[in-house]
């Protein structure tokens, strides 16, 4: 496991470099640069923007302030520059090639600067678009809803990745969009906090001002693992939230069933809700949070491999959950790529399941796209969103093993 980490550590790096270094060669050839300072210069600092990156995480997890805060959000945003730099640069080599295949060269000058501008608009946008997310109003059925919560209100967060880029003003603003839908439920499907984050306790008093009637449930994402998880979970305990860590409560008929994500080295020592002996009825309507868009109950290996398995190839046959009569899914994770063009992988690795509503027989899923980013503070691909989510009873629970899938579509927006 230990040469996994390292080995994806350093294609990171590389990747990295690599990408920078694409940037210099364009600008150097687009432009004609042809004085070995300026070269060396160019090359030093985007060299310098590179490193910056992974350094300025390091530094802030090392010795959390408002200087390496200060510096991870500026590096974070270069980051989603440098992204929209190699994209446009590209597209630009593939035009000037054209061009010169036709028989009327393009300027290359030309073509570099309309990239660079581009790539400046298109970061600026996006970064205007992560800091307002809209609410996603849907109506999901399940069968045999308490009446009681027939037309109530739930709402779901997911990947808000609060620490360095996504603080207090920002959990604020969500915070207050999430009141104003005087939701009964508010779910956390995972990623609270980023990966960096060390001062959990300067979001404690807004955390705790999240209004709903019947309580506000949190289940583990990727991020709370990357945090050691017990710092995140020990903050959360003394706050309104509850965690549930495998295990199912119920609400006036409701069944909630909370599954932590799969941690690497994490023995699992709990009971399974979904063993003999655990918790989950599957007489009984229910909303299953689990933070990945991925079968609960995967039919390989022990959690170690569901974990990696989780991120390169995700079970998404649902078939577990749909046998066991769970109604709803809730998840996140995968942040509808976040930024063009990693939509398309998110899309194609998750086989469709990365974002919106989804019903496989009586098995209904909802992937959120995520309220916060992680990495770049930008988004291009998709929008940040709360999603409101009203249940409407349906008679009977019928079986959905062997259904066919229907994609419901986008949800609406207000």
């Amino acid at each position: 496991m230990l040469l996994q980490m390292l080995l994806f550590l350093l294609s990171a790096v590389a990747i990295l470099l690599g990408s920078h270094y694409f940037i210099y060669y364009s600008f150097v050839h687009a432009f004609n640069v042809g004085h070995p300072r300026v070269r060396l210069v160019l090359l030093l600092a985007l060299t310098a923007l590179a490193v910056s990156i992974p350094l300025a995480m390091l530094l802030h997890r090392v010795h959390g302030n408002l200087i390496t805060r200060t510096f991870h959000t500026l590096s974070s945003f270069w980051l989603g520059l440098a992204i929209h730099l190699v994209c446009f640069l590209a597209l630009s080599w593939v035009a000037y090639g054209a061009s010169r295949f036709v028989g009327r060269p393009l300027g290359m000058p030309v073509a570099a600067s309309l990239a660079a501008a581009l790539a400046l608009s298109a970061s600026l946008y996006g970064l205007w678009n992560a800091k307002h997310p809209v609410v996603r109003s849907l109506e999901v059925e399940m069968g045999d809803l308490p009446r009681s919560w027939e037309g109530r209100t739930v709402v779901q967060l997911s990947d808000v990745h609060l620490g360095n880029v996504h603080g207090r003003g920002f959990l604020k603003h969500v915070i207050e969009m999430v009141n104003a839908l005087d939701p009964e439920v508010v779910f956390i499907t995972g990623d609270l906090f980023n990966g960096s984050c060390s001062d959990f306790h300067r979001f404690k008093d807004l955390l705790d001002s999240l209004r709903a009637r019947r309580g506000v449930f949190f289940v583990t994402g990727n991020h709370e693992g990357y945090l050691g998880l017990v710092a995140p979970v020990a903050f959360l305990k003394q706050t309104k939230i509850r965690i549930l860590e495998d295990e199912c409560i119920e609400i006036d008929g409701l069944q909630i069933v909370g599954v932590s994500f799969p941690w690497f080295s994490r023995k699992h020592t709990s009971v399974d809700p979904f063993d003999s002996g655990g918790c989950y009825r599957p007489e009984k309507p229910s909303i299953l949070l689990y933070h990945t868009p991925t079968n609960v109950r995967e039919s390989y290996g022990d959690r170690n491999t569901q974990q990696v398995r989780s991120y390169f190839a995700p079970d998404t046959t649902f078939a577990f959950a749909a046998a066991m009569g769970v109604d709803l899914q809730l998840s996140g994770h995968t942040h509808r790529g976040q930024m063009f063009p990693f939509g398309i992988l998110t899309r194609a690795l998750w086989n469709g399941f990365d974002r919106g509503l989804h019903r496989i027989g009586s098995f209904t899923l909802y992937v959120s796209s995520g309220t916060g980013t992680w990495g770049p503070p930008v988004r291009t691909g998709s929008r940040s969103e709360v999603v409101s989510i009203k249940l409407k009873r349906r008679e009977g629970r019928d079986s959905a093993s062997g259904s066919g899938r229907e994609a419901v579509g986008q949800p609406g927006s207000s």
